[in-house]
């Protein structure tokens, strides 16, 4: 398996665990939930942003992707916004960010990854 595939998949069990641990705390929200509720509303919000990055990763993975397609989903992470990370988010993000650096200057500046904003 390629490193870039490693890391989409890493990607995607991070996706998972994450998503489990939103709709954890949206099943155990108090109720009843007011609509101007931030909270709940944030958390709703954000399991619909994890179930969208990680559909665009599991068509990545499914389909035996090319390098392009991995680069760019791993981009498209890397650049979204990402408030309350924890440590582990953040080392991921460090890592992916990383790995396409390292990818760009292999290819002179020339990659996809070139595109994507780092942090």
């Amino acid at each position: 398996m390629t490193t870039l595939r490693l890391l989409c998949v890493e990607l995607r069990d991070h996706l998972q665990r994450t998503r489990r641990v939103i709709e954890e705390e949206i099943r155990s929200y108090p109720t009843p939930i007011p609509r101007c509720d931030a909270q709940f509303n944030f958390l709703y919000e954000h399991r619909a942003r994890l179930s969208q990055q990680l559909e665009h990763v599991n068509r990545v993975l499914e389909a035996n992707a090319s390098v392009d397609s991995m680069v760019d989903v791993i981009a498209a992470f890397v650049a979204c916004a990402h408030s309350g990370s924890n440590a582990e988010e953040q080392a991921l993000r460090a890592r992916l960010s990383e790995a396409i650096g390292k990818l760009d200057a292999q290819h002179g500046g020339t990659s996809r990854a070139a595109d994507a904003p780092r942090r």
